[in-house]
């Protein structure tokens, strides 16, 4: 296609960019419109509008037996706000620039330009959503080989519920014991909670499985574990019959009512969705209104899912994972009603620089509404404890994610040797991370990995955090077409037989590989961040020094050592209980009486 000098081409995201980059057309970048300053004060304001759900005026239309309808999307609400305001504001500055010009837009760009000018002509696209909420890898192995499959959230929920009914009838011979205490635990993902769900069959407990995320059930060797465990699996199949149905049907209907309701305070939402008194809800309100929509259909399901699963069990505790998804919400809400203790579980390693306290804390990462959190060790907990949690409300009792590692049950990769990255393009979606730039720095970083390791002749794997890679596979190619790319699988597997970890930035990877006694660097991408605990036992090595690292590395095997020195250390101050946290934790709710008014 031919232009001319009347016209412009401006992109508006990372991908057009590096489209019409290597088809060498010139453009200009959205990111060159705005200033860093704004993006960073933008970060702020996207905590105020994701709070719509608090305005007073919504306050008895939203609730559902006291369950906040809006809360419970977020922080999904957050990631498609960031990208949205990020875009909404580099617009308004184009038209200011560009007041008289006509603009070729597609669908969704024209639902944000048409706030400033009718001078549009819109062009029908295919819209791609790229939402990490909008699909599910999954690892399939065929032979030696692994293949990740990439389904939507729809036909996940379809084969989750194949899987439970055809399991159901392998596993009816599973019965409560009156005498012992109920455990629920809100997916506990089986082969990841392998250790803990097995050890439970050694305690005095009925724990109850519940699963929305992933089925409980996929092959043979998660089948394996839940029939030799003490677990009894309740889901969808169990759980829904006929007068169910109906009530969900019945909410549905009366949610689909009160979004109408809520959409109908127009004047409410322009007010609140609106920056510099410039308000932008009308841009806003179709991709509000499809966020929603669906949510609230979702939701409908799942209370009174988790109704008849606390009318069917008297538990005794509830653990999590997370406070900020919307199953554990009304799982929280539940528990609470009934005066049940919920415990939420440290479930990786997190930032803990004072730049992302705000971060952690909207995160639920430093809990809200849990009445007890189990960490990994005194180092998180103090954290905790620093941040407003009463030292009383934690409990350092390690990693049931650990276990295995220290037990030497961790499977051998089909060889070893090779040099493992660990890459994580979206660690968090804030306005900085989605600029051109750093998007940029991300790309250009994994290419230097990939050719100073092709350099020292060694085989390099790279493995994307689940649900979040972009292009690291094309990147590598066009490097060392023997460089290795998954998406999906478990990561212990190839940390176990690598010679040197490397990640990007920080990762729980840092803490797995230490404990399985490997050196580990990282390769700082975001300096906006701050500098976490893990950093003072961890190496950050920039990209443009790392050819040289690499070379001293394989030289000298003092490095390696130290390294690995340096990782004990950081174990012996983070995680406690190592090899046996399953254990103690299981002993712990065996035993453990709590006043939930202390």
């Amino acid at each position: 296609m031919n232009y001319n000098t009347n016209h412009e081409i401006i992109t508006l995201d990372y991908f057009s960019h590096i489209e019409l980059f290597n088809k060498k057309i010139r453009h200009k970048i959205s990111d060159d419109f705005i200033h860093i300053e704004e993006l960073q004060k933008l970060e702020s304001q996207i905590y105020h509008f994701v709070n719509w759900y608090t305005l007073s005026e919504f306050s008895t239309i939203i609730l559902e037996e006291s369950i906040n309808l809006g809360e419970l999307f977020y922080i999904e609400f957050q990631n498609v706000l960031t990208s949205f305001l990020k875009m909404f504001l580099e617009i308004s500055k184009i038209i200011t620039l560009y007041p008289n010009n006509t603009f070729i837009v597609s669908e969704s760009v024209h639902e944000i330009i048409s706030t400033y000018t009718k001078n549009v002509n819109v062009i029908k696209t295919k819209n791609k959503n790229r939402s990490i909420y909008s699909s599910v890898e999954v690892p399939i192995k065929i032979g030696p080989k692994i293949f990740t499959l990439k389904l939507n959230s729809e036909h996940v929920s379809m084969i989750q519920t194949i899987f439970d009914k055809g399991v159901k009838n392998f596993l009816l011979n599973k019965k409560i014991r009156t005498d012992d205490k109920a455990i629920l635990l809100v997916d506990f993902t089986t082969l990841k909670n392998e250790n803990f769900l097995l050890a439970s069959s050694k305690f005095h407990l009925n724990i109850i499985k519940y699963d929305r995320t992933v089925p409980s059930i996929w092959n043979k060797r998660t089948f394996n574990i839940i029939k030799n465990s003490n677990c009894i699996m309740e889901n969808e199949s169990n759980l829904l019959n006929k007068e169910i149905m109906t009530r969900i049907k019945l909410n549905q209907q009366i949610f689909e009512t009160k979004l109408n309701s809520i959409l109908s305070y127009e004047n409410v939402l322009a007010n609140h969705f609106s920056i510099n008194k410039v308000s932008f809800w009308n841009a806003l309100k179709p991709l509000f209104i499809r966020l929603y929509k669906r949510g609230f259909f979702e939701a409908a399901k799942e209370i009174e899912l988790a109704k008849q699963l606390f009318r069917k069990y008297c538990f005794s505790k509830v653990l999590i994972f997370n406070e900020a998804e919307m199953i554990e919400q009304i799982i929280l809400h539940f528990a609470k009603k009934q005066q049940i203790p919920v415990f939420q579980l440290q479930h990786g390693l997190y930032y803990d620089s004072p730049q992302m306290i705000s971060e952690t804390s909207f995160q639920r990462i430093i809990p809200k509404n849990s009445d007890f959190f189990i960490s990994y060790g005194d180092s998180f907990k103090n954290y905790l404890i620093n941040n407003g949690i009463k030292s009383n409300k934690v409990k350092s009792m390690g990693s049931i994610f650990f276990d295995k590692i220290f037990d030497s049950k961790i499977s051998e990769y089909s060889y070893s040797g090779y040099v493992l990255l660990a890459a994580d393009p979206y660690a968090f979606n804030r306005p900085l991370d989605l600029t051109v730039n750093q998007q940029n720095q991300y790309h250009d970083t994994i290419a230097k990995i990939c050719q100073v390791i092709s350099n020292q002749k060694k085989h390099l794997i790279i493995k994307t955090h689940p649900q979040k890679h972009a292009m690291e596979d094309v990147i590598a190619k066009q490097i060392n077409p023997k460089i290795q790319v998954f998406h999906s699988g478990d990561i212990q597997p190839l940390i176990k037989s690598s010679s040197l970890v490397i990640v990007t930035d920080m990762s729980t990877v840092i803490l797995e590989a230490q404990a399985m006694k490997k050196p580990v660097i990282s390769i700082p991408i975001r300096d906006h961040f701050g500098k976490p605990e893990v950093f003072n036992f961890c190496p950050q090595i920039k990209s443009d020094e790392l050819e040289s690292w690499i070379q001293l590395f394989y030289k000298n095997p003092d490095m390696k050592n130290n390294l690995i020195e340096k990782g004990n250390e950081f174990l012996k101050l983070y995680l406690a209980n190592p090899g046996s946290a399953s254990s103690e934790i299981l002993s712990f709710l065996e035993n453990a009486k709590y006043n939930l008014n202390i």
